[in-house]
């Protein structure tokens, strides 16, 4: 284990976290597919609530990053489960890992139209499915159910109407995962 072979493992991992980084701030900054207007809602946002941001290097997929900041939650309220929302949900997977994954969810609130106007009947037909698989899991999937009934609640609504079924600060993560466009 000499001094160089240290000096290069040091830069690799430097490196890998320069580039997490990079992909995290472009995502934030609203520099993917979906461009840049997605800076002028994150501007509403920041200016009435301005949350503290902080840059984790995880990378994998959005799930092991979730998985990682809700493990940092718990550590901050032990002894205490944690409430999710999930704005833009579609097929379920992000909340069907983190269900299966961390035990310590005691509400986890999915947020989705699963139907876009405009679309074609296939596509909303299959949106549809989406829709009733995940009704299934929430009354049936052993990972989504705590204390003898589930801690999912499916709200089939945009995230605008269903902002107001809650008190500000009564979660303690809200992932947004919406505003996605199909291609055809």
């Amino acid at each position: 284990d000499s001094p160089s072979s240290r000096a290069i493992s040091v830069a690799a991992k430097l490196a890998d976290d320069v580039r997490v980084f990079l992909d995290h701030a472009f995502h934030m900054l609203g520099l993917s597919p979906a461009g840049l207007p997605a800076l002028q809602l994150i501007g509403n946002l920041l200016a009435q609530h301005a949350p503290r941001l902080v840059h984790v290097p995880v990378s994998g997929q959005r799930w092991n990053v979730l998985l990682h900041i809700l493990k940092q939650l718990h550590l901050q309220k032990p002894g205490s489960g944690l409430r999710i929302a999930e704005v833009g949900v579609e097929k379920g997977m992000t909340a069907a890992f983190l269900l299966r994954e961390f035990p310590a969810i005691k509400e986890y609130v999915l947020i989705d139209t699963w139907f876009l106007p405009g679309k074609p009947a296939a596509f909303n037909g299959l949106l549809e499915g989406y829709f009733r698989n995940i009704e299934a899991w929430v009354a049936t999937e052993p990972s989504f159910q705590r204390c003898n009934g589930s801690v999912v609640r499916i709200l089939r609504m945009d995230s605008q109407a269903a902002v107001g079924l809650f008190e500000p600060d009564h979660f303690d993560l809200v992932f947004i995962d919406a505003g996605h466009s199909f291609q055809e």
